[in-house]
């Protein structure tokens, strides 16, 4: 069986997500596959029968997974900052904008609190492994040479996934950056500006710069929220704006 076609409904299940319960109850469906499939995997490696195919199969699939997830994450960002739009252009009201508003951030947020989980519950399962191969070893079950070489490549994983979590955080898209980044990769917000004043470099949510003290951003009188110039209306809270 292709690839493509092992979790291919799961997956396009994701992909037609379009509310928060909708995606919840995909996501469950792939985990439960997944599950299936590694069973099977298991009932063929105690009969002797080869298994990397669908091992490959099974990273196809998560890789995938987490295409679609990024994808549909980034389509909800451009989503909130058109509707963003249609408010300060006063082509929405301010109730419509906070539905639609609320239901993409709910949705953005789930997406990255499920990645995270992710990572935090494969770290603790190679832990685990590393924990169980190591009983084995000292009980003479398996030799030296297996344990390293199993722990060696566990470890190795663990570590790329802790430097993962560690990473500085996109303030739009809430996805790992590098320190050295201009923009995040992810959904091309600037995550640092030079002040229009004295010219140092900063952080892109800075509102006041720590060097020159000029205000960089405008703020919402009734909410404290950053706004630009040319918007009439505070995404945040819908106070009228006047500049």
């Amino acid at each position: 069986m292709a690839s493509e076609q092992l979790f291919e409904k799961e997956l396009k299940d994701i992909e037609n997500a379009y509310s928060l319960l909708a995606l919840k109850k995909a996501l469950i469906l792939f985990k439960k596959r997944k599950k299936r499939v590694l069973i099977d995997i298991d009932i063929k490696e105690r009969k002797g029968e080869g298994t990397k195919d669908i091992r490959s199969m099974i990273g196809f699939a998560e890789k995938k997974k987490d295409e679609v997830l990024q994808k549909k994450k980034k389509d909800s960002l451009n989503d909130l900052e058109r509707f963003k739009q249609e408010l300060v252009d006063e082509d929405i009201s301010f109730q419509d904008y906070e539905l639609k508003k609320n239901a993409l951030e709910d949705l953005v947020k789930y997406i990255s609190d499920f990645k995270e989980k992710e990572v935090s519950d494969t770290v603790l399962s190679l832990t685990k492994k590393i924990k169980e191969v190591k009983e084995l070893y000292l009980k003479g079950d398996i030799p030296k040479g297996m344990y390293d070489e199993k722990k060696n490549i566990w470890e190795k994983k663990i570590k790329k996934m802790d430097e993962q979590i560690k990473k500085q955080i996109c303030p739009a898209c809430k996805e790992p950056v590098e320190i050295k980044w201009e923009e995040c990769s992810n959904c091309g917000t600037k995550l640092y500006v030079l002040c229009r004043n004295c010219n140092e470099v900063l952080k892109s949510n800075i509102t006041i710069c720590p060097f020159c003290k000029i205000r960089l951003l405008n703020i919402c009188e009734k909410c404290g929220e950053p706004f630009e110039d040319n918007w009439r209306i505070c995404p945040a809270c819908g106070n009228k704006l006047n500049l």
